[in-house]
């Protein structure tokens, strides 16, 4: 039975049981004959009446609503492709950006987004059988214009942004910059302060190095106020 109050912060492997009654099964674990267990070698975590487990290590794997920080690296004359580090391009099509009116005789893709440019959506489709389509029609989403970008492995990204927020908080109130955090491992950091970035580095790396760890939180803020 999976103990978070405990002062370890436990890794579990594929096979292993992690909860019993009570929990429905989340992401890389799998429900067999009333028990739940782990698929993936990871830290255990629990959320209300589900239980999820965090690889140590992967890539990202596409999720509708997940909010993603993603590369222009090929435009056609309906749609750009995306590197959203992940094994499957993310597709913006044209139509998404120009609105109905587009027409790919008259609208020009490449005036808007070109090759290198970065962008943040949303994912809106993705099943396995065809690439996740994107969309930038919500509030803040678009091409991002200026900050600095900052890469960790996308099985990290949970414990980087914490339970409810709190290691994220911690960080924006340590550092005073406004943070924005793709689910897709990629970290928009809205400063232009090289000594901000820098701190902003050091304590996306220890979070990626130790995720494993206990007290995780109290060594970042350690780190942010030295």
């Amino acid at each position: 039975m999976l103990e978070m109050e405990d002062k370890t912060m436990p890794i579990v492997i594929p096979g292993e049981i992690i909860a019993s009654e009570g929990y429905r099964a989340g992401d890389n674990t799998l429900r067999i004959e009333g028990s739940i267990v782990a698929t993936r070698i990871g830290i255990p975590r629990r959320e209300p009446e589900r239980v999820s487990v965090i690889p140590l290590k992967g890539f990202y794997m596409p999720r509708e609503k997940d909010l993603v920080i993603g590369i222009v690296t090929e435009v056609t004359y309906n749609m750009w492709k995306l590197d959203i580090d992940s094994p499957y391009p993310g597709i913006l099509p044209a139509a998404d950006v120009f609105g109905r009116r587009f027409d790919p005789t008259k609208d020009d893709p490449l005036r808007k987004f070109q090759i290198g440019s970065v962008i943040k959506a949303e994912i809106v489709a993705f099943d396995r059988t065809q690439d996740p389509l994107l969309t930038i029609r919500g509030q803040d989403l678009g091409e991002v214009e200026s900050g600095f970008l900052i890469r960790i492995n996308p099985s990290k990204i949970a414990r980087a942004i914490g339970r409810g927020g709190s290691m994220l908080s911690k960080i924006q109130q340590a550092i005073k910059s406004r943070i924005i955090v793709g689910q897709n491992g990629v970290v928009l950091l809205l400063t232009s302060d090289p000594v901000v970035r820098e701190k902003a580095m050091m304590a996306f790396k220890l979070i990626e190095e130790e995720a494993h760890t206990y007290g995780l939180t109290e060594k970042v803020v350690d780190l942010l106020s030295g």
